[in-house]
């Protein structure tokens, strides 16, 4: 019972007064652990529950031996009167973290970073001949051991953590953890969007690379962020020794989060722009008025139709970035990977299909009066969908389904649908829907068979990678780009036959594209190690963690109350056995 408490009060979900609160009730109630009688302890008994987390921390947090967050001067600009001034800003510097976590917590250090399966890792990408495998990751074996080398993630996203008001929080993480999302993920720093200026991110971003820096060589650094010679603090009594006894390091080999992060943050191509993608010279088909050279459409999805020169990770290395991510040894754009939450299920591939095809069968009769009305339809086909969930027992499953989730009501052939729900909810939406669309679709009519096609072979897509090992063979490759190119050409016949019907039905967005480099580039990785499902709900975490310390603090001094709340939060996760077993994961199963 102790331990759940911690853990809520930790993670922001109850104060420090409540847990106490509630200690101290059972133990009038004849609890006599005397964990139970410590914590009930805490503010005296509840005399003055205003020292319950002076006194949680005294009692449960001795043993706290996690590295400080490290400060970092930024521009700010004040939210109520927009002057720009400056503050301090914390960091939770990986390679600091990397050594106290080591020093002070060995036997959880090897779980968190999955240190058994790294060298099956490596040696299975060198037998793929994976490109991205370039020093410092390839040094000399006879210096860095594979088995010491630990492949990372560090992934980026906003989210809401007080009404109006967002988070940017970056974290990091070994990419062959399993466990849940706090326990795969490590805090970087989160900062709140409603007080940074155009040049907040700056030495922030410098600060981190550089930290990144010295976790890929292994050893604590001899220069700070700006090359000079360090000359006291920790830093410098640390300077040039090995990050650990063990000689273990680790480096960036997955940057994950969404196209936003990707566009405004590590100043990749925009979505909106000439040259959206990264990976290719595709380009937007009409940029100012200006169509674009037949075959570079990122609208084009028939393989024969296109023209696309992919950018080769050596070339990627060449490419100068203004982001300092990239100044890290090793890491180039070829490490921004795409994510199979957001451009398959959040809004993306399978969203645009699951809402066209909604769209069609609740609006049958076009655009003239409805014989039936289109919410009745939607309601008997949920109904349906409902009976499948309980027959197939599907856990993560839409409570209900609305018009307005797929289209605008007032207007629903004005723009194209697009189903707006949770990535998980619209993935195991999907075979649902199949089945019921198999008995809804009249048959004999063509289109419905490539609709119902389409569906399927997206659907196919999906087990496929749930089925396969972390790397596929050759032959599950082959058979992923066959069953790609069919849903790619019929969900173009459907966009073709949509246009000629002058309806706005089965649209073409950039997140198609991005999951042709998707399925082409999982010969090297399984995409399912670098989606987000993991991270969105780390992030999650995180938004209730700043929400419980944001009262009566002003947004530049946020930052330094997340990063401490997650030492605790991190401390407690790593030494008490029972913590995260006490509430059902929201992980993508």
């Amino acid at each position: 019972m102790v331990t759940r408490l911690l853990e809520l009060w930790s993670q922001g979900r109850i104060s420090a007064s409540q847990a106490a609160e509630i200690a101290h009730l059972a133990s009038l109630e004849g609890a006599n652990s005397q964990e139970v009688l410590k914590i009930a302890r805490c503010g005296n008994f509840q005399q003055s529950p205003g020292n319950s987390h002076r006194d949680m921390m005294q009692l449960f947090l001795k043993g706290l031996q996690l590295c400080d967050p490290w400060p970092v001067k930024v521009e700010v600009k004040d939210p109520k009167s927009q002057k720009h001034t400056t503050t301090e800003a914390s960091v939770m510097l990986p390679h600091l973290l990397f050594s106290s976590l080591y020093e002070h917590y060995r036997d959880q250090f090897e779980e968190l970073f999955a240190v058994k399966e790294c060298a099956s890792f490596w040696h299975n990408l060198e037998k793929k001949e994976d490109p991205r495998l370039v020093p410092p990751i390839t040094l000399d074996k006879r210096v860095v051991s594979p088995s010491t080398t630990i492949p990372i993630f560090v992934h980026g996203d906003g989210v809401e953590f007080v009404r109006d008001s967002s988070l940017m929080t970056f974290s990091w993480g070994s990419m062959l953890s399993q466990q849940s999302s706090l326990a795969t993920h490590l805090l970087l720093t989160a900062w709140p969007k409603s007080c940074q200026t155009p040049d907040t991110w700056k030495p922030l971003d410098k600060v981190i690379s550089w930290s990144f820096s010295a976790l890929a060589k292994g050893f604590h650094p001899t220069e700070d962020w700006d090359g000079k010679a360090l000359t006291k603090g920790i830093l410098f009594e640390k300077a040039g020794l090995p990050l650990t006894k063990g000689k273990f390091r680790a480096v960036i080999y997955s940057i994950q989060g969404d196209q936003e992060f990707y566009s405004n943050c590590l100043k990749l191509g925009h979505w909106q722009s000439k040259h959206p993608c990264h990976e290719c010279d595709c380009q937007k088909p009409h940029y100012k008025k200006k169509a674009c050279p037949p075959g570079k459409s990122f609208k084009i999805l028939k393989q024969d139709l296109q023209a696309y020169v992919d950018v080769t990770p050596g070339q990627a290395l060449l490419v100068e970035r203004s982001h300092p991510i990239f100044s890290v040894p090793g890491v180039s754009s070829a490490l921004v990977r795409a994510d199979s939450l957001h451009i398959l299920y959040s809004r993306g591939v399978g969203s645009h299909l699951a809402g066209s095809l909604l769209h069609y069968c609740c609006y049958f009769d076009g655009s003239s009066r409805q014989k039936k009305p289109p919410a009745t339809r939607l309601q008997t086909l949920f109904a349906k969908i409902k009976e499948l969930y309980s027959l197939h027992r599907v856990s993560c499953r839409l409570t209900n389904i609305r018009l307005s989730m797929f289209t605008d009501v007032t207007a629903p052939h004005k723009k194209f649908p697009c189903l707006d729900a949770k990535a998980a909810e619209t993935k195991h939406l999907l075979p649902c829907l199949l089945q019921v669309l198999k008995q809804a679709l009249p048959e004999g009519v063509p289109i419905h068979t490539v609709m119902l096609e389409c569906l399927e072979t997206f659907i196919q897509l999906g087990v496929h990678f749930d089925e396969m090992d972390l790397f596929p063979t050759a032959e599950q490759h082959a058979q992923t780009m066959d069953l790609a190119k069919r849903f790619f050409d019929t969900y173009q016949d459907l966009h073709e036959w949509a246009l000629s019907k002058g309806k706005k039905l089965f649209n073409i967005t950039f997140k198609f594209h991005s999951s042709k480099h998707m399925y082409k580039n999982s010969y090297f990785l399984n995409y399912r190690i670098h989606s987000n499902f993991r991270s969105e709900d780390f992030v999650g975490h995180l938004s209730r963690l700043a929400h419980s310390v944001s009262f009566g603090v002003s947004a530049p001094r946020l930052c330094g109350k997340v990063c401490q709340k997650y030492r605790v939060l991190l401390h407690l996760q790593l030494t008490r056995a029972a913590f995260g077993c006490s509430f059902e994961s929201t992980d993508d199963p």
